[in-house]
C-alpha cells in the first residue's frame, strides 16, 4: 500500500513538472492538474476511512 502512494504522488509531481515545462501558458492543463490532486487527496481520504471501518 505505501509504495502505490508513492507512486502515485511521484507520477502526479511528473506530470505537474511536465504541465509547467512543456506548455507556454497551460491554464486548463494546471486546472486540470488541480481537480486531479483534489480527486486523488478524496480517494486516499476515503480509501482510509473505510481501511479504518473495516478494521474496526
Amino acid at each position: 500500500m505505501q509504495s502505490s502512494c508513492s507512486f502515485t504522488a511521484s507520477s502526479v509531481q511528473l506530470t505537474w513538472c511536465g504541465a509547467f515545462n512543456s506548455q507556454p501558458d497551460p491554464g486548463w492543463i494546471l486546472a486540470m492538474q488541480f481537480i486531479g490532486i483534489i480527486a486523488i487527496f478524496g480517494l486516499v481520504s476515503y480509501w482510509f476511512t473505510v481501511m479504518k471501518k473495516i478494521m474496526d
